[in-house]
């Protein structure tokens, strides 16, 4: 007896062992979804197809070529390019490299989370032409007790064209939407330009329309960024809750100004339902740095470059190649950003078919003054606008139609009058400006008028400036032309009651001394300028006026 209850205790411990034996490994392979796990996508690729798709690995989950990468905490996805059409692509997602666990489902269409089956059957799918597959698993809503909340979708980019543009309801691939890298569920084109009222809607590869019902979205002349949600979700502003067109600012061209300074315009197109409340035009570096902010109610209105709204920074001779940034300021704090140079754009015109040879030479005078410009004021030298290779030129011959004839000055023989003329600086820092010098010991009464450059006998006033002298005051004739700066002359007339004494005076005359002057580096500056004002009015027919 004794014996017999020995035994059955023994077979009991054993029966107990094999038991707790049995729930350890139970738990162990249960565990999985507790630490860190693989998941790998497995299906029928075929091997040596040239197929992508499953990268030709068949039915395999221990082959790391098609493991998932986790883009959020148990969310995985993969993603196959090119792969053709076929009617027969099938798939499950597999658990650390075997099918111990796995799941599978049953596919309700493309962009549709739906329901993942532990241990389910294969996944089907076909496509119709060629395109960019996406698997998707996730399990951040699974409970490993019950084997639900496992979700997966399917992606297939180049599935959805955008069609009603300008009336045609063709699918096209410059139509083709693509998927949202920041959102994997929507689908985006970006830049369309619609040139005349559309209405459109979004046609899948199988002829399925979104949305299934309503009118056609409409859409006005311009650009946008069309968005757009197979399964909805929109919101409020989004039309059926599936498309959405965001209004673009669009930048449609570049100019270069040299008529009264060098600028660098920007033509841009700005929906009026969707103007910036501001712009800010930002370039150059350290004591050279310029912002410029212009408010939406002194936008400048342009019909140029198929634009609506133009930008200009006033960048100067020094700052040619400088970048020239435009920032467009919502409301919403959010921002639009265009770039550019007039080195940039000097270049471009030049590379063009139509750009003749006259034409390119003045753009090439035209970077060399900036560059003489910036090693005089010691700025950007490491980034000169001519690349360091200067031009060579003839040396200027101040003789016959550049003599500096047609300096007068009737003040010389009035000395009672109380106003002698001192001298005379050229800025070339910011617009063209002329400054001349007078000694002015009788102000009572004196009135001046300036005619001739871009001043049609314009009032102007004597401005004092002490560093030149106790009595040293100035004109400033600014925003000169470059194209006519040694082409005109200047004439300042002084009055007083009835007397009145005239004096004329031209950049030639200043150049001629720069030139011949001691100063290497003005006279360069001076030399490059002269070449650049007389080649570019005529190259490119600017008429200073």
């Amino acid at each position: 007896m004794k014996k017999m209850i020995s035994v059955l205790l023994t077979v009991c411990m054993v029966l107990s062992l094999f038991a707790v034996a049995a729930v350890s490994v139970g738990a162990e392979e249960d565990s999985w979804f507790a630490g860190n796990y693989t998941v790998t996508a497995v299906g029928n690729g075929v091997p040596n197809s040239g197929n992508p798709w499953l990268n030709e690995i068949a039915w395999d989950p221990s082959n790391n070529a098609n493991l998932m990468t986790e883009v959020s905490d148990d969310v995985w996805e993969i993603t196959y390019h090119n792969v053709p059409a076929a009617e027969d692509y099938m798939f499950k997602f597999a658990i650390n490299g075997n099918w111990t666990h796995n799941f599978g489902g049953s596919f309700s269409g493309f962009d549709r989370w739906t329901d993942a089956s532990y241990n389910g059957d294969n996944i089907e799918f076909s496509t119709s032409e060629t395109s960019e597959i996406t698997l998707r698993l996730d399990l951040s809503g699974y409970d490993n007790e019950t084997k639900l909340g496992a979700k997966f979708s399917v992606s297939c980019e180049g599935y959805y064209y955008l069609v009603g543009v300008n009336d045609d309801w063709n699918r096209q691939d410059q139509y083709r939407l693509r998927q949202n890298p920041a959102n994997p569920a929507e689908y985006m084109l970006q830049n369309v330009f619609v040139e005349k009222s559309s209405g459109v809607k979004v046609l899948s590869a199988d002829n399925f329309w979104y949305p299934g019902i309503g009118d056609n979205y409409s859409l006005d002349a311009g650009y946008y960024d069309i968005y757009f949600k197979p399964n909805g979700g929109g919101g409020e502003s989004w039309y059926y809750d599936c498309i959405y067109a965001k209004a673009l600012a669009v930048l449609k061209g570049y100019s270069t100004t040299v008529k009264d300074s060098v600028a660098l315009n920007f033509y841009t197109y700005l929906p009026d339902d969707n103007l910036p409340d501001s712009a800010t035009l930002t370039w150059g570096e350290d004591d050279r740095a310029k912002e410029v902010t212009v408010n939406r109610n002194n936008f400048s209105k342009t019909q140029d470059y198929e634009a609506n709204y133009k930008f200009t920074a006033d960048v100067a001779a020094v700052s040619m190649n400088d970048e020239v940034t435009l920032t467009l300021n919502y409301a919403d704090n959010s921002t639009k950003k265009f770039t550019g140079s007039v080195v940039k754009y000097c270049n471009l015109l030049a590379a063009q078919n139509g750009t003749t040879e006259d034409q390119k030479k003045a753009l090439d005078n035209m970077l060399d003054y900036g560059a003489a410009v910036q090693e005089y004021f010691d700025y950007r030298t490491d980034a000169l606008a001519n690349n360091d290779n200067y031009q060579d030129q003839d040396a200027i011959n101040f003789t016959g139609d550049n003599a500096d004839s047609t300096f007068y000055e009737d003040l010389k023989n009035h000395p009672a009058f109380g106003v002698k003329f001192k001298g005379a600086i050229l800025s070339t820092t910011s617009k063209l400006a002329l400054r001349l010098y007078f000694d002015v010991t009788n102000k009572d009464g004196l009135e001046v008028i300036v005619d001739g450059l871009v001043n049609d006998g314009m009032d102007a006033t004597l401005v004092k400036d002490s560093s030149h002298g106790a009595n040293a005051y100035y004109v400033e004739i600014d925003e000169i032309a470059s194209c006519n700066l040694f082409d005109d002359a200047c004439f300042v007339l002084f009055t007083r009651g009835e007397e009145f004494h005239l004096m004329t005076y031209d950049v030639r005359r200043y150049a001629k001394r720069a030139i011949e002057g001691t100063d290497a580096g003005f006279a360069n500056v001076m030399t490059r300028l002269y070449y650049y004002s007389t080649t570019i009015g005529a190259a490119f027919g600017i008429n200073a006026q």
